[in-house]
């Protein structure tokens, strides 16, 4: 436990170090001037990337920054792409100049700002979305109505293409898709980025390691080696790329045995020894919220949530060893089966993830647990205070 404890600080150390530093991914800015320019660009969540923009020119230089105005657009290779604009957020408001995420760039344009889309013909619109409006009908009851401004509007920017937008929903792909079928009816020249975004990935875990756990009675008076035993697991991760790429839901279903040997002695004239041997098996659901602290291909990454373990096979055997006066020692076992009582638990671990090969990542994980006692009949045990250590290796695909 020590050890662990010591190892955490520099580690999130390091890792804070890595947020630092950022996420710089090939790219590319747009000058004044029209010239486009080469450079790693920091990759960033779709607020800060709407402020302001952080490159380098290779991976060796200082880092700069750009703010809306200063260039007229960055992005990143085969990927997203944001454009200098003064819009209106909202109605009433002053215009900002922001960067704000161009999905199309055409006779007919869209833009996206904090998941409100934008549309640019000659003058930039806002394509509200859905308003529900309170009436009250002839007979005096109440009803909701519901009406899409931003269908109206984009019939008006297509009508001369005899395109219509009835039925079209507030959807990132379904937009693109309309706007794109507009600027080929025109035949005029467009760009579509970053569509390859995923609302919802997937990725899939598996990994094995070792498990220490600490077992300490409620009263004390049992003295229990550390538990080294084999864990096995497998899960999967959720993230929404199009939203936020370094933030996961996790879920794991993890399997491990214990085994804890223990020592008690009482008595003074007469001493009594016992070694307690104690086994279960454990079905452990864990879930909870990964962060990366950088690309995911290569990063640091923090994970913490709970935990609920399905407890088995729980058994007890006691080796007793009774010395009467005269050295006469006699010896006798016993045994007991545990009713079994489920764990629930915090936890929260470090770990580095390495890209392998294609879609392989392998991964190295520290993780730390604080359970509940698993026995009911055994009241030691229901109340022990237990601390579970874990090393992992694993792979994602």
């Amino acid at each position: 436990m020590r050890k662990f404890l010591l190892v955490v600080p520099f580690f999130l150390l390091g890792s804070f170090l890595a947020v630092a530093q950022g996420d710089f991914r090939p790219g590319y800015y747009i000058t004044l001037q029209h010239d486009s320019v080469s450079a790693l660009i920091d990759y960033r969540s779709n607020k800060a990337s709407s402020k302001k923009v952080t490159y380098k020119q290779t991976s060796k230089s200082k880092a700069k920054r750009f703010f809306p105005g200063e260039i007229l657009a960055y992005g990143f290779d085969n990927g997203r792409r944001f454009i200098s604009k003064k819009i209106r957020i909202e109605k009433g408001e002053p215009e900002k100049l922001i960067f704000i995420e161009q999905l199309v760039a055409g006779k007919l344009s869209l833009l996206v700002y904090h998941g409100t889309y934008f549309a640019e013909k000659d003058s930039i619109y806002k394509l509200t979305k859905d308003i529900q409006d309170a009436i009250k009908t002839r007979s005096g009851a109440s009803a909701i109505v519901t009406r899409k401004p931003y269908i109206g509007l984009l019939n008006y920017l297509m009508h001369d293409c005899g395109l219509s937008a009835d039925g079209a929903r507030y959807e990132r792909r379904k937009m693109i898709d309309l706007v794109s079928s507009y600027n080929r009816c025109k035949d005029a020249t467009h760009v579509v980025y970053n569509t390859d975004l995923q609302n919802i990935k997937f990725s899939w875990q598996l990994f094995a390691g070792i498990d220490n756990s600490k077992l300490i009675p409620e009263n004390g008076e049992i003295d229990f080696q550390k538990s080294s035993t084999a864990l096995y697991g497998l899960g999967f991760d959720v993230s929404s790329p199009r939203l936020f790429d370094r933030l996961f839901f996790t879920v794991e279903a993890q399997y491990s045995e214990k085994d804890y040997l223990g020592y008690y002695q009482e008595g003074v004239s007469q001493i009594s020894r016992y070694d307690i041997f104690l086994d279960a098996k454990a079905l452990r659901i864990a879930t909870g919220v990964k962060y990366n602290f950088s690309n995911d291909a290569q990063t640091p990454y923090i994970k913490f949530g709970c935990s609920y373990a399905v407890v088995s096979d729980a058994n007890i055997k006691f080796l007793r060893e009774h010395e009467f006066p005269k050295g006469v020692v006699s010896t006798s076992s016993s045994s007991l089966s545990l009713k079994e009582k489920n764990q629930t638990a915090l936890w929260a671990s470090v770990g580095f993830t390495q890209h392998v090969y294609g879609r392989y990542k392998g991964f190295v994980e520290v993780r730390i647990e604080r359970p509940s006692g698993f026995t009911k009949n055994f009241t030691d045990l229901e109340f022990a205070s237990i601390t579970n250590v874990s090393f992992l290796l694993g792979v994602r695909f």
